[in-house]
């Protein structure tokens, strides 16, 4: 990993889906993700933090304008 304790790496993911077979209906969720854990425990669902939804018929065709926002606040 890395060899500064003091900092903890991270992953930003985006997935995107159809809630609904008979409506379109999309939404997307940008998460981010912290690496720094045990391989064991990497993939649970207890180091994975849902940053936004954006829900709509369609799935977002401009993600900058979202992750823009994301970005500023860090």
């Amino acid at each position: 990993m890395l060899d500064d304790t003091t900092v903890s790496p991270y992953v930003l993911g985006i997935d995107g889906f159809q809630p609904y077979k008979w409506k379109v209906h999309s939404i997307t969720v940008v998460f981010l993700k912290c690496l720094d854990f045990a391989d064991r425990y990497k993939g649970g669902g207890s180091n994975i933090f849902p940053l936004m939804l954006i829900e709509g018929p369609n799935e977002p065709t401009d993600m900058s304008v979202y992750l823009r926002i994301i970005a500023d606040e860090f």
